[in-house]
């Protein structure tokens, strides 16, 4: 019954919406709980719009005094299934009474560009402003945080993290190359040799033909592994208390 009444809500916010049509998706904001300010709410709003002009991917607040699911990820993803079904959103959903929070990212744009590493970056981004109940500072952080990570996705930067990860990977190798050169040089007595004379003791065998035979071959072979999903289920979540 409070599923109902909840969603009734919005319903009439996005039947009273000035520019609502056929055609447009329900506003980007749910501010039931009612944590930003006239104000706030239209610079918020035309955040989201942009970011969306920008990406394609819907970035979604929708907040709750009390939460109108099981948990969290359950309330975000019944708001996008009801509103957003089909489409490439991020949605921060936050529950007052239970203190609880989900980042939820539906389609398949929407969970590219926000994997767990990604949704772990607003994650941290919001939390601090949270766990003050500074509520507006916290829905901005993460508007602003999801565009970072939209315009890192879309336009193929690789950013520090990548950098870094990069030198992790390739300086080790550097270094046993250079290493195992040194090594080498200093092997001055081992020569190449294209045949087995010098290690047969003169006069203990002699061989008047040789000959090298190809007997048989094993082939094995296996089934090539299909690429598989790194998401699991219809979104990439996390969430949790602050």
């Amino acid at each position: 019954m409070k599923k109902f009444i909840s969603f009734s809500l919005i319903f009439l916010l996005c039947a009273t919406f000035p520019f609502a049509s056929a055609n447009d998706v329900p506003p980007l904001i749910s501010d039931e709980a009612g944590h930003l300010t006239s104000s706030e709410e239209t610079k918020l709003q035309e955040k989201l719009q942009g970011i969306y002009d920008t990406y394609g991917v819907y970035a979604i607040v929708f907040t709750e005094e009390e939460m109108s699911g099981i948990s969290a990820e359950d309330s975000a993803e019944d708001f996008y299934n009801y509103f957003f079904s089909g489409k490439d959103c991020i949605i921060l959903y936050i529950a007052d009474y239970d203190r609880e929070y989900a980042l939820s990212a539906f389609g398949k744009k929407g969970k590219d560009a926000f994997s767990d590493d990604e949704l772990a970056d607003v994650e941290d981004a919001i939390l601090p402003h949270l766990k003050k109940d500074n509520f507006s500072d916290a829905i901005f952080a993460f508007t602003d945080e999801a565009e970072n990570i939209l315009d890192v996705y879309t336009n193929g930067s690789t950013g520090y993290k990548i950098a870094v990860i990069s030198i992790a990977i390739i300086l080790p190798f550097i270094i046993a190359l250079i290493a195992m050169l040194v090594q080498l040089s200093k092997m001055k007595t081992a020569v190449k040799q294209h045949y087995a004379t010098n290690y047969i003791r003169p006069g203990s065998m002699n061989i008047s033909r040789s000959l090298n035979l190809f007997l048989y071959s094993v082939i094995t072979k296996k089934p090539r592994p299909k690429p598989s999903n790194s998401s699991s289920g219809s979104s990439n979540s996390r969430s949790g208390k602050f």
